[in-house]
């Protein structure tokens, strides 16, 4: 209901309308001399107020009498509660007739009258926030928890998986840091921080800072997660820092025939092709005025050059760079030697590298002795020394396990296969005396079932080629002038044999 507050000066005036309204039909007049209910229009005092009201209110005393003097009494009823209700402000009491409808920036719902702005078409059926909306279908594909997109839930997690991720219901994570001073406790936080004393975090513990050491090393690793460097394909093995050859690996260079010349040139000898390739000058810093003397390489392809000075050098044949070695000259009396690995048997890729030698004046008069060099210490060994008369030989080896040697001193000139436990020589292939005598620069190779001579008499002005078929003898040349004084040959023993090895 709306209330309409009174003014303040009606709510003081109307009673006494009223007490003047009721008192004039109980037959009040303007005749001063009426004495039954007198009602002065001027301002009484409040005894005269309150006669009045108790006369115009009530009657003295019985208010059936008859009317005294032909007249009678009115007899008034309680007169009506017109007392305004200052909060009252709507005469009928209808809240409605003031309420004005409200559908701005509304496609639907209420009006704010208790009606409705619009209703919602087939399309967008439900009003939300006052605008029309396609209906919403709850999706829980693959969800075991979270909102379904409509408001609701897809479901509750248990218990023991509380935790709802993505939609599905896990174990809240358990941080891991037994053990650990720093690094990941697995729940995305850390296990510590470390100090500036112990700054590096390695495996979950604080560690001082790292300092690489490659002192001594060309590889392996630096001691803090780096590379001291990378072995080559020819030293492919690394053994405490050390780059090592591989001793079950074979290259395709490792197959051919490398042959060293009088001037230090590095040469390679392709036998198929009778090709020579020239690899490079050996740079190898042996006393003044010395030179290459024999040769022999290893299944790595390292060449091993013995100087006139006897000094040993591993040479590079990919570039002929040399490296020096340990070895001491003149041990067991080997001052200078002929050079040739062979396998240790035919079932094997270890190798020995054998020397045939001893003091130059006695190898000049034909005396020799047969032995062995360890390639890691540098040690020589004596095998047995060769029967009197063979002086000056030179080696070459094979997979067999097989000691091949020239001897281009003896009579006549023979190639033979030697006995390695000591020094005997199992079978001969003689040479034509007048195709090899007069010796003055030698070497021998064994290569696909054949061996390959290369040889200078001191009348011609470089070296030739001969092979030689050890089955027939059969003496074929090959190159009569190299244009080269060829001092050693070396051939590996992943060379092939011609027996399909």
């Amino acid at each position: 209901m709306i209330r309409i507050r009174p003014h303040r000066f009606a709510a003081r005036i109307l009673p006494l309308v009223l007490v003047c309204f009721l008192s004039f039909h109980s037959g009040c007049s303007s005749d001063s001399g009426s004495s039954a209910g007198d009602i002065s229009f001027g301002l009484p005092g409040k005894t005269d107020l309150q006669s009045s009201l108790g006369e115009v209110t009530g009657r003295p005393n019985d208010a059936s009498a008859p009317q005294e003097d032909g007249q009678w009494n009115a007899d008034l009823e309680p007169a009506p509660d017109l007392t305004v209700d200052p909060l009252d402000s709507t005469p009928d009491g209808s809240p409605e007739s003031f309420c004005v409808p409200d559908c701005t920036g509304k496609e639907c719902g209420d009006d704010g009258c208790g009606g409705f702005c619009a209703a919602c078409p087939e399309a967008a059926p439900l009003c939300v926030n006052y605008k029309c909306t396609v209906q919403c279908i709850p999706d829980c594909t693959d969800n075991e928890c979270g909102g379904d997109g409509c408001g609701g839930l897809c479901g509750v997690c248990p218990p023991e998986a509380p935790d709802c991720v993505d939609n599905k219901c896990t174990s809240p994570c358990q941080p891991a840091c037994a053990g650990k001073e720093c690094g990941d406790d697995g729940c995305g936080e850390v296990c510590g921080q470390c100090p500036l004393a112990a700054p590096l975090c390695e495996e979950g513990l604080c560690k001082v800072e790292c300092l690489p050491d490659c002192a001594n090393k060309n590889c392996g690793g630096d001691g803090c997660g780096g590379e001291c460097g990378q072995c080559t394909p020819q030293l492919p093995v690394c053994a405490d820092g050390t780059c090592s050859p591989d001793p079950d690996s074979c290259t395709e260079a490792g197959k051919q025939v490398f042959l060293v010349t009088e001037s230090k040139m590095l040469l390679r000898f392709e036998p198929e092709t009778l090709n020579l390739v020239t690899i490079g000058t050996l740079n190898c810093n042996a006393q003044w005025g010395e030179t290459p003397y024999s040769m022999s390489v290893d299944r790595n392809s390292f060449a091993w050059v013995l100087y006139s000075d006897g000094t040993l050098w591993k040479v590079n044949t990919e570039d002929a760079s040399c490296q020096a070695t340990n070895f001491q000259p003149n041990q067991l009396g080997f001052e200078i030697f002929g050079m040739g690995f062979s396998t240790n048997g035919p079932d094997t890729k270890e190798e020995t590298l054998f020397i045939a030698g001893g003091a130059l004046w006695d190898m000049m008069y034909g005396d020799a002795k047969l032995g062995s060099i360890n390639s890691d210490s540098m040690v020589v060994s004596n095998v047995a020394p060769f029967a009197a008369g063979s002086g000056l030989p030179e080696l070459t080896g094979n997979r067999s396990g097989e000691l091949w040697g020239f001897f281009p001193k003896t009579s006549p000139p023979r190639i033979a296969q030697i006995n390695k436990n000591n020094a005997g020589l199992v079978q001969s292939v003689l040479l034509p005396a007048n195709m090899f005598s007069d010796v003055q620069a030698w070497a021998f190779a064994y290569w696909g079932g054949e061996f390959y001579i290369f040889f200078k008499s001191s009348m011609a002005s470089a070296s030739g080629i001969w092979r030689v078929s050890p089955g027939t003898g059969q003496v074929t040349t090959e190159m009569a002038n190299t244009g080269y004084v060829i001092t050693g040959a070396g051939v590996s023993t992943c060379a092939p044999t011609g027996d399909g090895g």
